[in-house]
């Protein structure tokens, strides 16, 4: 999987997405609270576990490098659903 950059260009990243892209595409629409709660489960099992809770202001989260594998592929297909949706309600507004 290549890693994305945040410095890279907008058809870099969207060609390096082609995969989570067209599987987004493919999945059935849905109702605004199923993406709540699938964004809700995806934070619960993937992005917070793990995580200590902060201990006062000074408190700050280290992410290695094996929590950044980890929710990578989540953050890939996020960003992929995301941008689906977006194309599909710029398609309805622009016809």
């Amino acid at each position: 999987m290549p890693q994305l950059r945040v410095d890279s260009t907008y058809p870099k990243l969207a060609s390096d997405l082609t995969a989570e892209i067209s599987q987004a595409a493919n999945e059935p629409a849905q109702q605004p609270m199923d993406r709540a709660l699938q964004s809700y489960t995806y934070a619960r099992d993937v992005a917070y576990k793990g995580i200590s809770p902060a201990n006062g202001k000074n408190d700050v989260a280290t992410l290695a490098q094996p929590y950044q594998d980890a929710a990578a592929p989540v953050a890939r297909i996020q960003v992929a659903r995301a941008g689906v949706r977006l194309a599909a309600a710029l398609q309805k507004a622009l016809p």
